[in-house]
This record gives C-alpha cells, structure tokens and sequence, in this order.
C-alpha cells in the first residue's frame, strides 16, 4: 500500500469509527470492513462474530457480490478464519489455492473465487470478537507492513466494539 492509502486508512478509522460506537458492535464491525475494502479496493470482505466456547464463527456482515447470499452462515473453526480465530494470529495467503488451511465451501457455493486473503483477529483484552477478511484487493497482494497496520487497526476497532457493548 502506499503512503496515501495508509494515512487514508488510519484517517478515516480514526473518524469514522468512533462516530459510530453508538449504533452498536455489528454496525462498527460493518463500518471498519466498508473502509478497508474501500482503501484496499477488495473483492470483498467479511466479519465474523466468534462464539470461542463452541469454536464457531458467524458472518455478521460482509461486503461484496454474495455477502447477502451468505450473511449469517455459521461454521467451526476451519479453513483460513478459523485457523486466524483459532490462534489469534492475523495472516495472508497471497495465493489461497495452494494453501493447506484454505476451506472453499463458500467459493463453491457462490461461484466467487478467493485469490488473496488478509485475515485478522478481532480481539479486545483475551477476548475473541471475530475476524475480519479481506479478499481480493486490486493490488493484488497484501504485505507485511498491510498486515502489521490493520493488526493494529482491528485492535483498535475491537475496542470500540466493546466498549459499545458495555455502554
């Protein structure tokens, strides 16, 4: 990513987000995957709500050409997300076809093909909140320092979350 889009990114998390604590955890979760799409200019992007007693992740909200078709689609810790929810460990798989975790129920599904995928933590405290993913960014790659930025974008974010449950 270039200078730009980095400083647009944390800009417009730094502003949009708190602006919108007060409509609650999905609609911040909802407000964060819009940003970074939009930055990042992706395919497509994705929270999912975890339920770390039962290990199962839940699509809350998503942005791109199926996300309707499969919002509140629930599954187990597998594949790319339930690795990252699993370990608490943001990763990218800069070709998702030829890594080992890679689930593609979804794809097979909805005829969407996932190429490129950041997939990050939403932790607050040693809570899991979810995951976010992002898919497919015009670039075509994400990087480590992508990855270094929306680790500590998330963090941030999933305290906003948090703190709106409890508000």
């Amino acid at each position: 990513m270039i200078e730009r889009e980095k400083l647009e990114l944390i800009d417009r998390v730094n502003r949009e987000i708190p602006a919108s604590a007060s409509t609650g955890p999905d609609a911040i979760w909802r407000k964060f995957i819009d940003i970074a799409c939009s930055v990042y200019k992706c395919e497509a992007g994705s929270f999912f709500a975890a339920d770390d007693a039962s290990r199962m992740l839940t699509l809350k909200c998503g942005i791109g050409k199926f996300s309707q078709d499969i919002t509140n689609i629930s599954f187990s810790y597998e594949g790319i997300a339930g690795w990252c929810a699993q370990n608490r460990k943001s990763v990218l798989v800069n070709n998702v076809q030829q890594d080992p975790r890679f689930c593609n129920k979804v794809d097979s599904a909805t005829g969407f093909t996932t190429k490129v995928m950041a997939c990050v933590p939403a932790v607050s405290g040693v809570s899991l909140l979810g995951v976010i993913e992002l898919i497919n960014p015009a670039k075509g790659v994400f990087t480590e320092e992508d990855r270094l930025l929306l680790d500590y974008l998330c963090a941030e974010t999933a305290k906003s979350a948090r703190s709106s449950v409890t508000a």
